[in-house]
């Protein structure tokens, strides 16, 4: 499993469950990637992610996700 954008890396057995909890500002939410060999968590901007597993934390991103810029207009 990958922890975007702190580049968190995490190796998950196939056969166990994990909880994800994820708290940031309203109006915006994770983004996850399924793929064959690999789940990408995407945060939003201000969120901080906890990854937890038989009810321990395993991985604490608390660094809030960075704004992102505003793209520049066209005249």
């Amino acid at each position: 499993m990958s922890l975007e954008p702190w580049g968190e890396e995490l190796l998950i057995s196939p056969k166990a469950t994990y909880e994800l909890a994820a708290r940031g500002p309203e109006g915006d939410c994770l983004h996850v990637d399924f793929e064959p060999t690999r789940i990408t968590i995407y945060g939003w901007s201000g969120s901080v992610i906890t990854v937890y597993h038989e009810g321990k934390v395993i991985k604490d991103c608390e660094q809030p996700v960075p704004a992102t810029p505003k793209r520049a207009t066209e005249h």
